[in-house]
């Protein structure tokens, strides 16, 4: 379905179907839950993960406000968005082998702790443990992490697929990365050190378009890209490579020059006031002269 490849035979009568190029070209390209959500067993389907159980954020929200906001301790000390991050990226997210408990969560390198453990306690013990854990395990509710763990414990992910791409990369947790691993077909082959480099995985991601809300720090999403996928590929570390190719795009394609000039402000801004001092400003790809210039109102 390459370009050139179109263009050659876009005149033979030995070219593929049209339609048959496009239902080769749908294939390829998948919405990740649906996709894993396609992989279950017709049991669990109509079971376990029915499509009225699934909890995505907004869902989640909508449940703890019922449950909690009357509750002003609960509002400030482990809100929805608080409580979403650490049950889907540690409690639930973080391995396929069980529930991380707060002492496994201070056992985790500080670097990849992005609430305190005090915080962590407490929606484990409030959030997870009395309200949301029994819900999901009396089969009440699922969610993503639910669903990629049940795939990885009845071993539907099969080493099939020789090149993935993933886009808002942002939004995996370690458990997800798990079920990609064990998708591609390098998962089970054994590979030599100078082929570990060519194999076909490529991940994009803006940390600023994140689908589910707090906590988020590029250093800790990179930290697990590593530990999963360059470990368990080369376990011995014979190849000598220790991190991932990983490339900042620093060109904003999508915004005027005089919107990126005041996005550049805004993160300079960042940078001082949460010590971030990796953030880089963008260069516009648009030098339009005439391009309008932000507004700002103040409330009346």
């Amino acid at each position: 379905c390459g370009h050139r490849y179109v263009l050659r035979n876009s005149g033979s009568t030995n070219s593929r179907d049209p339609n048959q190029q496009s239902v080769a070209i749908s294939a390829c390209f998948r919405e990740f839950h649906t996709f894993l959500y396609s992989l279950l067993s017709p049991a669990d389907r109509a079971g376990a993960f029915t499509l009225s159980g699934y909890v995505d954020y907004a869902r989640f929200k909508v449940l703890w406000q019922n449950k909690f906001e009357r509750d002003p301790k609960a509002v400030k000390l482990y809100g929805p968005d608080i409580s979403w991050h650490v049950i889907r990226s540690y409690i639930k997210g973080l391995s396929a082998d069980g529930y991380l408990d707060p002492e496994e969560y201070r056992e985790q390198p500080e670097k990849e702790q992005t609430v305190s453990q005090t915080t962590f306690a407490t929606i484990y013990e409030k959030t997870w443990n009395n309200w949301y854990r029994p819900m999901c395990e009396e089969g009440q509710y699922w969610d993503d992490q639910d669903l990629a763990r049940r795939l990885i414990e009845t071993e539907a992910l099969k080493p099939k697929y020789p090149a993935i791409f993933c886009d808002e990369a942002q939004d995996f947790t370690r458990l997800e990365m798990e079920a990609i691993f064990r998708l591609s077909i390098f998962s089970d082959r054994r590979l030599t050190p100078q082929e570990l480099n060519r194999v076909p995985f490529a991940f994009a991601g803006d940390p600023f378009q994140t689908l589910n809300p707090t906590g988020f720090r590029w250093d800790a999403i990179k930290s697990a890209f590593v530990s999963k996928f360059l470990r368990s590929l080369d376990p011995a570390c014979q190849s000598g490579i220790r991190d991932l190719n990983y490339q900042e795009l620093s060109f904003n394609y999508r915004s005027t020059k005089n919107v990126v000039r005041l996005c550049n402000g805004i993160q300079a801004l960042r940078s001082v006031l949460f010590n971030i001092p990796n953030l880089k400003p963008q260069t516009t790809w648009q030098y339009e002269e005439a391009s309008p210039m932000p507004v700002w109102f103040e409330k009346g």
